[in-house]
């Protein structure tokens, strides 16, 4: 993500499926009040997407953040406190991304919730 890209050029939207993003991280925090976190949500609604409990999603985010400091986040909590995926959820209602990034590492530790993931993959391509 370029500084010097052109301004008539699509801005890069990067979707965090993760467990969240901590509120009161430096970087994050200022990311909340420029708007470079442009929106986020908890899937379920009830999980908290701006209290990150295992700090994977705060540290994904706040290093895309540097290496890409034009993109604009969109985060997703997916995790729940235990590290699991809920089936109850809402991806169909995700907003539209250029790039997804996850805890890839997540399906060698919790094989049953792959289904869930595709399910989410899929609905961000329609």
């Amino acid at each position: 993500m370029d500084r010097n890209r052109k301004d008539d050029q699509k801005p890069i939207r990067v979707a965090i499926l993760d467990s969240g993003v901590d509120a009161t991280h430096p970087d994050i925090s200022l990311a909340l009040e420029t708007k470079q976190i442009a929106a986020y949500k908890g899937f379920p609604e009830s999980l908290n997407p701006l209290q990150d409990k295992h700090g994977h999603g705060t540290h994904g985010a706040s290093v895309l953040m540097k290496t890409a400091p034009n993109a604009t986040l969109y985060v997703a909590r997916m995790v729940d406190d235990k590290g699991e995926i809920s089936e109850k959820n809402d991806y169909l209602n995700t907003v539209k991304v250029t790039i997804a990034n996850m805890w890839i590492n997540y399906f060698r530790q919790y094989p049953g919730q792959s289904n869930n993931m595709w399910k989410l993959f899929r609905s961000l391509g329609e």
